[in-house]
């Protein structure tokens, strides 16, 4: 490992959102002589979904806020929510709107996305983490992989997220980058917060794997040259309306429980 100048990334330090210096270790891929592909060396993540238990709790608040738009008898289903994953509110917000064959105009997605905000607040406190994954964070830890999250989410949002006992998370990170910053310029499924994730951990977009439960964030994945693992849900509701998932990581391309996965076969140093 040779070291190379700062690398800067955010961090949270009792829920305010800080940027602060860190040197970090800039690690070099060899691809050895007998042809195997190296293993990985660093790990991004997005949070809803994939390190967070979000996707139902948010259906329900979506669902909720119908009634701020004059569409409380409206359901949206699991397939419709599906289109969601990965996309920022104001992409998917007029869309799911539109589908609905409702009013999706400037004022109705604001009036919608105010309610359904508000709805999540009520619910931060009582998600919980993906199953396995405080295991997984645990295990990369001890490897010394170097882990960041990039998620569609603002800032803010992420500490309320990730408030109280899931800000275990946050201890396991090394960066982290958010929807609203400012080297983000384009959401999933472009690659920029994938980008700036391995900019950040001072690593090569190509030694990065990625973990995801979104179709537009393993496309996002797939347009910054990183691996990914599919994070398939273990809801059978969910399970049923969800694309099948498989990301591109040949030695495990998916898990429905992030302690399933192989961190020596994907991480392990020789």
């Amino acid at each position: 490992w040779m070291f190379e100048p700062y690398a800067q990334f955010y961090m949270l330090d009792r829920g305010l959102p800080l940027r602060v210096n860190r040197r970090l270790p800039r690690v070099m891929l060899q691809a050895g002589s007998s042809g195997v592909q190296p293993r990985q060396v660093a790990a991004i993540f997005d949070l809803d979904g994939t390190l967070l238990d979000f996707e139902g709790p948010g259906h329900a608040a979506m669902n909720r806020a119908l009634a701020s738009v004059g569409a409380g008898n409206y359901q949206i289903s699991w397939s419709l929510h599906s289109e969601c994953l990965g996309r920022r509110p104001r992409e998917w917000a007029p869309m799911v709107l539109a589908r609905l064959g409702l009013q999706s105009n400037e004022n109705a997605v604001e009036e919608w996305l105010r309610s359904y905000y508000k709805e999540l607040e009520a619910a931060y406190s009582s998600m919980s983490l993906i199953p396995g994954a405080e295991l997984l964070l645990q295990r990369l830890t001890k490897l010394n992989v170097p882990m960041a999250i990039a998620t569609s989410s603002d800032r803010e949002t992420v500490a309320k997220k990730l408030g109280g006992s899931k800000a275990v998370v946050l201890d396991c990170m090394q960066a982290m980058v958010c929807g609203d910053d400012p080297a983000v310029k384009r959401g999933k499924p472009a690659p920029d917060g994938f980008v700036e994730a391995a900019r950040l951990l001072n690593v090569d977009p190509e030694s990065a794997l990625v973990f995801e439960d979104a179709t537009s964030g393993l496309e996002s994945a797939a347009a910054a040259g990183m691996q990914s693992v599919a994070i398939r849900p273990l809801d059978p509701e969910q399970a049923a309306c969800f694309p099948v998932l498989t990301g591109s990581f040949a030695a495990q391309p998916y898990v429905t429980d992030l302690s399933e996965f192989d961190v020596n076969a994907g991480f392990g140093r020789s």
